[in-house]
């Protein structure tokens, strides 16, 4: 039995590891779980495809109109090329916050005061129009597919389990 919500679970797990990572500046972590999370969340469209296929064109035809945007199709493509192709890629740009060396007039002795900010590393796709950073357009992304997931619910096109 395919269980909706456990998937929105596991979609969701992947999206907290792949903030995670990206928060450690762990490229290979970023590389797998954004993997995983692409899998994961496309299944749930596939799902809910499915079910509205199933039930009359009327639904299908929801659910096509629902998906008929950029994050979903951007989402899409990035699975389908991550499992047929190659490996998903991204771009990441980082800022290095360094200290001061003051130096004293009249000892010349050295003063080193440690920067107060951190590095900062921004992870992003370079195919996307807007300047989405990578954790949150896939948080995004997710939440889109929560929405469709309980419209379609309420509408009755899905259903939170399957037979299977």
């Amino acid at each position: 039995m395919i269980d909706i919500n456990e998937k929105l679970n596991e979609a969701n797990f992947f999206l907290e590891k792949l903030n995670q990572s990206i928060t450690r500046d762990s490229m290979r972590e970023v590389r797998y779980y954004l993997s995983a999370f692409l899998s994961a969340s496309r299944s749930i469209l596939q799902y809910s495809l499915s079910k509205a296929k199933s039930r009359n064109p009327s639904q299908q035809k929801w659910y096509e109109n629902r998906v008929r945007n950029d994050m979903f199709l951007f989402f899409k493509n990035l699975r389908d090329s991550n499992i047929h192709r190659q490996p998903v890629s991204y771009s990441k740009d980082c800022t290095v916050c360094v200290g001061t060396t003051l130096i004293d007039r009249e000892t010349l002795g050295e003063t080193y005061i440690p920067s107060l900010n951190k590095d900062y590393y921004r992870y992003y796709f370079k195919d996307w129009p807007k300047n989405d950073d990578l954790g949150s357009l896939s948080s995004n992304y997710l939440k889109e597919i929560k929405q469709l997931v309980d419209e379609g619910i309420a509408k009755g096109y899905i259903s939170a389990q399957q037979d299977g």
